[in-house]
């Protein structure tokens, strides 16, 4: 199985020309919080996760240092906190499936290391799903299944 490496990605196709997809804690809309000692503040509660696309920040922590990495919201949306992982934790994310990886090229954006759902919805897998736990019982519906090594 491969493994997702961000440094050796970053060296690949440069820390610019890559974007990430995961889940994030947002900033609720209608929370403003007030705090005697800290002023007023919005809350990130766990309530209102979403999954937004990321870009690496390297203001704070170098990817080549291979120690933390920052990331910013693409849409610089102030209610989607800006978030920093240790490097190692956040390749166990993308290797878990929590985090999808793309690499920005002339043509558009193309998958580097990604979920089945970023490239399938969830009805397309169940289907996906169905037919290969019952292929054997549907074959006779599909008639003579072609194959590579027929």
């Amino acid at each position: 199985m491969k493994h997702f490496s961000l440094k050796e990605s970053a060296e690949q196709y440069g820390v610019k020309n890559l974007l990430f997809k995961f889940e994030v804690d947002c900033f609720d809309k209608s929370v403003l919080s007030f705090t005697s000692f800290m002023g007023f503040g919005l809350i990130a509660a766990g309530e209102n996760t979403e999954s937004h696309y990321f870009v690496i920040d390297e203001s704070r922590y170098k990817v080549a240092e291979n120690y933390k990495v920052g990331f910013t919201n693409l849409e610089q949306n102030p209610l989607v906190p800006n978030k920093t992982f240790y490097i190692s934790d956040f390749q166990n994310m993308v290797n878990d499936g929590y985090a999808s990886v793309f690499v920005i090229t002339p043509d558009g954006i193309s998958p580097l290391f990604v979920t089945l759902t970023d490239i399938a919805s969830f009805e397309d897998l169940k289907a996906i799903a169905f037919v290969e736990d019952n292929f054997f019982l549907l074959q006779p519906f599909l008639g003579e299944v072609k194959t590579d090594w027929n």
